[in-house]
């Protein structure tokens, strides 16, 4: 998967297929993973990918917390 400096993903995609990225940002201070969803916008009705969640934590927490470990 490539996502590409406009924020659009460079893969093919299927409706209901989900993705999840993990960044860190700029300062190295916080972790990112965000989940996305590959539907229909409610607005337009065409299939775009739309973010559903987005969890934020300090860099320090991330290295003892077991939920990270394979990501």
């Amino acid at each position: 998967w490539v996502q590409s400096t406009a924020g659009g993903f460079a893969c093919p995609t299927v409706h209901g297929e989900r993705l999840y990225t993990v960044s860190i940002d700029a300062k190295g201070s916080e972790f990112h993973q965000r989940s996305w969803l590959y539907a229909a916008s409610a607005r337009t009705g065409t299939e775009a990918w739309t973010k559903e969640s987005e969890l934020t934590r300090t860099v320090a927490t991330v290295a003892d917390d077991s939920l990270y470990t394979g990501v």
